[in-house]
């Protein structure tokens, strides 16, 4: 018996084939349209992340400019204000030397003509009297002297910071007890500007030593040169808490405020260090 191989072909029809063919096409489609609308939104929230980032950086740089132009302005302005006030004790110093000093001279010198040209019969009260008021005059004298030595002391002119500030301190020394020690190369000149500022910051920081630090021995020094300098004034009296300046607890006084501002304004950077009872460290670096 003869056999022979049986064959069944199974096809799908053609609509059912594009029925599946599209299907697949669609979800393609769409899968590629979420992944273009997520890379869209992604780039978009990039975007303004950027923008958020740059926007801040120009905000930090504009007030970084700022904060640099009004410091730069109030430098200048500081600088100005303690030109004038210069000038103006320049001013009073030549007034009371030139102008009071003078005049009380004249006065001593007429009383003590009056004095002897009194008749042997004058009363000896009225004698005492124009002696006590010409003891009184040369004081007045002195004291008038002393204070336009303070108000620009001419040494500070001619012999520059140092030697003025070794004068002051033996007149301090004489007044408050406080031996004052000043080190430095008296060879090197400063800028007026620059020697004015220094020698102002060693005067208020020795008054406020003698009104607060009971202290014994200041030390000044100043090395360095034009370019750069630094001067330390410290002393070795009680001291005080630092924290009290930064707490709120406590104002800085308006000698420290003056200090730093005179620091400031000749490009100088002042740094206070204090301890209790391990005295006080004023330091300016220019």
């Amino acid at each position: 018996m003869t056999t022979y191989p049986a064959y069944i072909i199974v096809g799908i029809a053609a609509d059912d084939y594009l029925v599946a063919w599209q299907r697949e096409a669609y979800k393609l489609l769409l899968m590629a349209a979420l992944f273009c609308l997520a890379t869209v939104v992604m780039g978009l929230l990039l975007w303004k992340s950027w923008l958020r980032k740059e926007q801040e950086i120009t905000e930090r740089k504009i007030a970084a400019t700022m904060a640099l132009e009004f410091s730069a302005r109030l430098q200048v302005m500081t600088r100005r204000y303690a030109d004038a006030q210069e000038s103006e004790r320049r001013s009073l110093s030549r007034d009371l030397h030139d102008r009071v000093s003078s005049s009380l001279t004249a006065i001593g010198l007429c009383l003590g003509l009056v004095k002897t040209q009194l008749p042997d019969d004058v009363s000896t009260s009225v004698f005492a009297r124009l002696s006590d008021t010409e003891a009184l005059v040369r004081e007045t004298i002195m004291t008038a002297r002393e204070i336009s030595h303070d108000l620009h002391p001419a040494v500070l002119e001619y012999g520059g910071v140092l030697p003025a500030l070794m004068d002051y301190g033996r007149k301090f020394s004489a007044n408050t007890g406080i031996a004052v020690k000043v080190e430095g190369d008296q060879e090197i000149r400063y800028p007026p500007e620059t020697e004015i500022a220094l020698y102002r910051i060693a005067q208020e920081a020795l008054t406020n030593c003698a009104k607060y630090a009971n202290a014994t021995t200041v030390m000044i020094t100043l090395n360095g040169d034009v370019e750069h300098c630094t001067f330390v004034i410290s002393d070795d009296g009680v001291g005080f808490d630092l924290n009290g300046l930064t707490d709120g607890k406590n104002v800085p006084g308006l000698g420290l405020l003056s200090m730093r501002e005179r620091a400031e304004a000749i490009g100088g950077k002042m740094t206070l260090e204090s301890k209790p009872g391990l005295g006080t460290r004023i330091t300016v670096e220019i």
